[in-house]
């Protein structure tokens, strides 16, 4: 009986290093050692350096710093013309500007987290491409496998020409696939080269990988609605907006001209109904957010369970398969299978982190600001 294992692409162990990197086993620049790539190659790019490069070049992150100069200088010139000057229209004023320049500043802060949030997703996005185009570079040896040996099978009489054809036609399509893959992955590269502002669009070269599955746990919804919006800079914002819009209405004076009382009530009440949307909207998004975790959660305690399975079935194949009870093509089958699960795990591991990461900070990806 043959004992020789299925050559390295099929053997399952691209698989096993890349789920060691969801356990925590291999060292990042947020730890000890060298940054490595998810399949174990010293990282090119790590996170910190592209966060960085990224937040440097971003053009949000620059015009939120610029208008943060403006509204600094706008203030100080207006606190140079009227340091003495009191009068119901300058106080009304200095307000306004007072939270221009506050929100300004937090924009600042907000800019370049959710700058930094997108370029995590972006190099993850291309470590799992590189999990899939190795899964799938694995699929065109085995399709070609299967080719060869039904070429054989042919020339004994034990399959149609037809099976052959199809056989062929399998090969063909893997291979499409894989061509396909490329082309996606230069398509992420090229996106974290713009996002970190590289001039040289390179592809190919290994990006930092480190992926920390949690389970998010029982969550009390409205302790985290009411911590996300005491936290959360646009309804801070909103919230000033409608205390400066009172206080217009309450210092109205109607011998100043400007607008008329009616619009000044008709703008506080606008903001308030700005602000009690936008709290609604939040509300529900963290309540969307956090269902999306619990199925996910959900999803990956099924696939690791399947893992497992199939990882007693398989030793249990390489045994038949040692004694000469099992033919080589079910244990690459069942290996293959191996290989797909194990890419669907890490690939709703990593979806867990970002939704994770959106959940206890909403503002990374505001969708609740949309009317």
């Amino acid at each position: 009986a043959p004992s020789d294992q299925p050559e390295s692409e099929t053997s399952g162990k691209p698989a096993d290093e890349y789920s060691n990197a969801t356990s925590g086993e291999k060292p990042s620049s947020s730890g000890e050692g060298p940054a490595l790539s998810i399949l174990g190659e010293p990282a090119q790019l790590t996170y910190n350096d592209a966060m960085k490069q990224a937040i440097s070049s971003s053009s949000a992150c620059k015009q939120a710093r610029l208008s943060l100069k403006q509204a600094q200088q706008h203030l100080d010139e207006f606190y140079d013309l009227y340091s003495i000057n009191y009068t119901i229209s300058i106080m009304q004023t200095r307000k306004d500007l007072n939270l221009l320049t506050d929100w300004s500043e937090r924009n600042v802060v907000v800019t370049e987290e959710q700058t930094a949030y997108s370029v995590k997703n972006a190099m993850d996005d291309i470590s799992l491409k590189l999990i899939e185009m190795e899964n799938q570079q694995a699929a065109v040896t085995y399709a070609k496998k299967v080719y060869r040996t039904d070429q054989l099978k042919l020339e004994a009489g034990a399959i149609s020409q037809k099976t052959l054809d199809s056989s062929r036609a399998n090969v063909t399509a893997a291979e499409k696939k894989l061509t396909t893959l490329q082309d996606e992955l230069d398509g992420l590269y090229i996106t974290l080269n713009r996002l970190v502002g590289s001039d040289e669009y390179e592809t190919g070269y290994p990006v930092e990988y480190s992926v920390s599955y949690a389970l998010v746990g029982e969550v009390d919804l409205k302790e985290a609605f009411s911590e996300a919006s005491q936290n959360d800079p646009y309804l801070w914002y909103l919230q000033n907006s409608v205390d400066n819009a009172d206080f217009k209405l309450q210092t109205y004076e109607y011998n100043m001209g400007g607008k008329s009382y009616e619009l000044t009530q008709m703008d506080l009440t606008k903001a308030r109904i700005d602000l009690s949307a936008t709290k609604a909207n939040l509300e529900k998004t963290l309540r969307s957010r956090y269902n999306q975790l619990l199925q996910l959660e959900n999803s990956i305690d099924q696939l690791e369970d399947q893992k497992t399975t199939l990882g007693n079935n398989i030793d249990l194949l390489w045994t038949l398969y040692d004694a000469g009870l099992q033919t080589r093509q079910a244990l690459e089958e069942a290996l293959q299978s191996e290989r797909t699960i194990s890419y669907n795990l890490l690939s709703l591991k990593i979806n867990h982190e970002h939704l994770k990461a959106i959940f206890e900070k909403p503002y990374l990806a505001p969708e609740y600001m949309t009317n």
